[in-house]
């Protein structure tokens, strides 16, 4: 066990010595009662005798002491799991040379009056990861083609490092192909489904003709990912040199000239972009827009996301749950005639400290209310909310999972149930109520022509299992588990009987179950042979 404060054990020294102290002047006094007071009386002037008085004052030693380490803040290191809500964005920003020009316009920090458009948009993307710390941020740079520096992460400075350290692409295609950045953004989507959101810091310039980004705009509609796009740069336009290719190709320090040429901020693809997906244009040469972007983001839907990582895991619970013992104890000690009033006492304490408990409590039970009338998404943040004190939690994500099998959502209520065997593995609501959400699901994917079952036989293996770990601590779930099997040997007649499915398909009616009925093969074979036939 370490300790996060270890000088405050000093503390032991000064108490060391005030108990001391106290059990002295305690002896002295207990000497004179017994010098002047007969055996008789004893007890009307005092409780102690040598031996309680050499107890009393190692508990209280031991009192002291306990307090000491709970303020020492122990710890051992361990896997920490975080529950957070977050946006997933990703910042994509232009790197194609138009970025390399410098505007004249005012900005609201006067040391980028004189930095070109691609130092701006640097600072802009700092500036809002800053602004908001909550979130998960991304990061993406383009011109012809685009970079994927980082996917979604807590991990802000990395992120933020990575912005400060990036450079205008060196590309063959040059140019700002906004397609390439919206691309990137929906296969992360489609690999991992979250909410996501997009924003674009760019001047809009040069944008090839050729280029088409309908698709993407629709998927990204559809997917529900807004993208907000941030104009740099100046309507008035801005300078920018274009170098001697032999100078810049054998790297000569002050390249040569050739040409100083005009870019303008173009803010009709960037309007188009945000418009088409629910996102929002902000134009930087109009003012301050951090603060009004990152409102934007924040009104849009969050997710939970749970984490696990190396980290402190906090055992002050354990001394300071030993002081209460001990401080009981010496309440007893006190007040020995006393004790039924000293228990109401300390329960009442106890209760009020641990009001987490009662808040998470308080809050299931709201969610309850609302399940037992059907308002399941009325109910479902009750449940959150409770789950989120982190005490007993596997009872409100149970019934997270419970509201999502009622609305027939059974690949999300599965995963609440196994949430909740994992906050409890030894809960046995949390593997029956998760081995009827796949049979369920199950039951959901049965074709009933006889194809595609494979799926709907893996679902109904794990349902049994599901049953068999529930039945293991203790629950009678025999007639479901002879269900279930029932419903496998159906499965196979009907696969055996299947008609009019596709020949092209046939390897997907071949599964396999842990309980199968005897003549598995033989239907198979049979099936596999009927559709070749076909």
């Amino acid at each position: 066990m370490r300790f996060l404060y270890v000088e405050a054990f000093y503390l032991v020294i000064p108490w060391s010595l005030f108990c001391a102290i106290i059990m002295f002047n305690q002896g002295l006094a207990l000497d004179w009662i017994e010098q002047h007071i007969h055996k008789r009386f004893l007890s009307r002037f005092t409780q102690y005798s040598k031996t309680k008085l050499i107890f009393h004052a190692i508990l209280i030693f031991f009192i002291g002491f306990t307090l000491i380490w709970t303020i020492a803040a122990p710890y051992k290191s361990g896997t920490v799991d975080n529950i957070i809500q977050a946006r997933n964005i990703y910042i994509a920003i232009d790197s194609s040379y138009s970025m390399y020009a410098t505007d004249n316009y005012a900005v609201t920090k006067p040391y980028l009056q004189s930095s070109n458009r691609f130092r701006v948009a640097q600072d802009i993307a700092a500036d809002l990861i800053a602004e908001m710390p909550e979130d998960k941020f991304g990061l993406i740079t383009f011109s012809g083609d685009s970079v994927v520096h980082a996917t979604p992460t807590l991990d802000h400075q990395s992120v933020t490092s990575m912005i400060r350290n990036l450079g205008v692409h060196q590309l063959q295609r040059t140019g700002s192909d906004f397609s390439n950045p919206m691309k990137d953004v929906i296969h992360s989507a489609q690999f991992k489904p979250d909410n996501y959101a997009l924003v674009i810091i760019s001047d809009g310039e040069p944008k090839p003709e050729e280029q088409k980004f309908d698709e993407e705009l629709d998927i990204l509609k559809i997917a529900d990912i807004p993208v907000f796009t941030v104009a740099v740069g100046a309507k008035a336009g801005g300078s920018i040199s274009l170098f001697n290719p032999l100078d810049v190709y054998n790297g000569v320090a002050n390249p040569k000239v050739e040409k100083v040429v005009t870019t303008y901020r173009v803010t009709h693809a960037l309007d188009e972009i945000s418009s088409k997906t629910g996102g929002e244009l902000f134009i930087m040469e109009k003012g301050v827009w951090t603060a009004d972007l990152a409102n934007s983001l924040r009104a849009l839907a969050s997710s939970t996301f749970e984490e696990s990582g190396q980290g402190r895991v906090d055992q002050s619970h354990i001394p300071l749950a030993i002081f209460l013992i001990l401080f009981f104890v010496e309440i007893i000690f006190l007040f020995p005639k006393k004790v039924e009033f000293v228990i109401l006492i300390f329960c009442c304490f106890l209760i009020n400290c641990d009001s987490k408990m009662i808040k998470a409590h308080v809050e299931n039970e709201k969610g309850i209310d609302k399940y037992e009338v059907s308002l399941f998404d009325i109910a479902r943040p009750r449940f959150e909310k409770s789950s989120f004190y982190r005490l007993k939690q596997e009872v409100p994500l149970l019934n997270l999972g419970n509201s999502y099998l009622q609305k027939r959502e059974f690949s999300t209520a599965h995963t609440y149930f196994q949430r909740s065997i994992k906050a409890h593995p030894e809960y046995t609501f949390g593997y029956f109520n998760d081995g009827v959400a796949l049979f369920l699901w199950a039951e959901d994917e049965i074709d009933p022509r006889g194809c595609y079952l494979a799926k709907a036989a893996q679902l109904f293996d794990q349902s049994i299992e599901r049953f068999e770990e529930a039945k293991k601590l203790g629950m009678d779930v025999d007639k479901n588990i002879d269900y279930i099997k029932k419903r496998i040997k159906d499965l196979y007649e009907l696969n055996t009987n299947a008609k009019n499915c596709p020949s092209s398909q046939s390897n997907q009616n071949n599964y396999q179950s842990k309980h199968a009925p005897p003549n598995q093969d033989q239907n198979q074979d049979q099936n596999q042979d009927q559709n070749q036939d076909q």
